[in-house]
């Protein structure tokens, strides 16, 4: 009712809506946790896994967005999810024997895909007819064993030869 002069003030506030951001195992998110975001605005997220691991999946509101190491909201205009899931980096062992003779190569753990930072002993065994040369590659020296890590994909050789011997012929007079 005007029954004087009045002043009216409204206030409005921007709409504000909240983005999720959660981490699997062996890594991280930033920012983390539950995020509010105005009307319209952006937010950046990134992924950072553990020495050994990698990014394997983004998954925005339950969708898959691949295996990046940051994602963009922009121009947010409702509530959102993101969650980011780790794999360990996978490298490839490869044993090769070489040379005359024949011998076998074990390793331990005997598996030939192992993940990034795992150490590995490999041990060479001449069967009974051949000798032990070498190894070459990924590993070097003539000691039975060597032992790697596993940082980058390797093949390491083991040079097994034919044992040789010498036979003295003398005649008599």
């Amino acid at each position: 009712t005007m029954n004087t002069n009045l002043s009216v003030i409204a206030t409005f506030n921007l709409k504000t809506f909240t983005i999720t951001a959660t981490a699997g195992p062996n890594g991280s998110i930033s920012p983390q946790g539950l995020r509010t975001i105005n009307y319209g605005a952006s937010q950046t997220f990134t992924f950072s896994p553990n020495t050994g691991y990698r990014v394997a999946d983004v998954q925005v509101d339950g969708i898959s967005v691949g295996a990046t190491t940051s994602y963009t909201f922009t121009q947010v205009t409702a509530n959102h999810t993101i969650q980011v899931s780790f794999t360990p980096i996978l490298y490839t062992l490869t044993t090769i024997k070489a040379g005359t003779g024949t011998g076998n190569i074990t390793t331990s753990p005997s598996a030939t895909t192992l993940s990034a930072g795992t150490v590995v002993t490999l041990t060479a065994a001449p069967e009974t007819n051949s000798t032990f040369a070498g190894w070459s590659g990924g590993c070097s020296g003539t000691s039975l064993t060597c032992s790697i890590t596993m940082n980058t994909n390797l093949s390491v050789i083991a040079t097994f030869n034919l044992k040789t011997f010498t036979i003295t012929a003398t005649a008599g007079p």
